[in-house]
C-alpha cells in the first residue's frame, strides 16, 4: 500500500479564471471574499474600490466564497478601499496600500484576522515562492496634499467642498506667477465627488475625486486676453 499521508488533497472554495496578460504594461487584478460573517440576514458583501469609495469600481457586492472579474490596472502603488455593504447600506472598512507589477496577475483576498475582523492579502497569482502571499498595509491618515500653481495674473483662493462636510481651505491669496505649499486636504470622506472651488471674481468648481496620500498641483492661468479670475 503506499503512504496516503504523503498526498496533500487540495480543497478549493473558489475557481476563477486567469487571463493571460498582455504586454502592454498592464496587469490583472481580482478580488476573493473569504470572510466569514457571523452577522444575519442578509450577509454583507463587500466591493473594492480604487482610491477612494468614489473612485472606479475594481469588484461590486461580492459574497462570502464569491470572486470578482478581472481588473486591470497598471503597475505601482495604488490605494483601495474596501467597502461593505447590508442592503442598501455601506461602510467603509479601511484604505490599503497594493503594489503591483507590470504583465502579472493578482487577487486580493478578504480574510478574518485574528480578531475577526476584515483584513487583505495580496496574492501574485504567478509566483511559486512563499513571498507570493503578502498582508495588505492599512493606510492610517486619510488625507491627500494639494497645492496651487498660479500662472494667471489675479490673485486666488482655492477650497475643497463636498456635501455634508464643511469646506476646507486649500489656499488663500495665492499671487500670480507663484506656487503655494502644499495643505492638507482631507479624503475619502464620501462616496461623493471631491469639489475644488477656485474663486477669484468668478468661481470655478473642478469635479474630481482626491486619493489618500497622493499629491496634487492645481495649475491655474489665464485664457487668452482673459485672465483666471474672469474666465468661465
Amino acid at each position: 500500500a503506499g503512504n496516503s499521508a504523503a498526498v496533500d488533497t487540495l480543497i478549493t472554495i473558489v475557481a476563477t479564471d486567469t487571463v493571460e496578460p498582455r504586454q502592454n504594461n498592464v496587469s490583472y487584478v481580482r478580488f476573493i471574499n473569504a470572510f466569514p460573517s457571523a452577522e444575519t440576514q442578509p450577509l454583507p458583501q463587500y466591493s473594492l474600490r480604487l482610491g477612494c469609495p468614489n473612485g472606479s469600481v475594481i469588484s461590486s457586492a461580492i459574497p462570502y466564497i464569491g470572486s470578482s472579474g478581472n481588473f486591470s490596472l497598471e503597475p505601482g502603488t495604488h490605494t483601495i478601499s474596501l467597502v461593505k455593504s447590508i442592503g442598501v447600506q455601506e461602510t467603509v472598512i479601511g484604505y490599503y496600500s497594493m503594489t503591483i507589477g507590470a504583465n502579472n496577475n493578482y487577487s486580493v483576498i478578504l480574510h478574518q484576522d485574528p480578531n475577526q475582523q476584515e483584513a487583505l492579502l495580496l496574492l501574485h497569482d504567478r509566483s511559486i515562492t512563499t513571498e507570493a502571499l503578502q498582508t495588505l498595509v492599512n493606510v492610517p491618515s486619510s488625507q491627500a496634499e494639494v497645492r496651487v500653481l498660479n500662472l494667471s495674473t489675479k490673485s486666488l483662493n482655492v477650497s475643497k467642498t463636498i456635501a455634508g462636510f464643511p469646506d476646507e481651505t486649500i489656499a488663500s491669496g495665492v499671487p500670480p506667477l507663484s506656487i503655494g505649499a502644499y495643505a492638507p486636504v482631507s479624503a475619502c470622506t464620501s462616496a461623493n465627488e471631491d469639489t475644488l472651488r477656485v474663486e477669484g471674481g468668478i468661481t470655478h468648481v473642478l469635479p474630481l475625486s482626491l486619493e489618500v496620500l497622493k499629491r496634487y498641483t492645481i495649475i491655474t492661468t489665464n485664457y487668452g486676453n482673459v485672465d483666471a479670475a474672469n474666465y468661465s
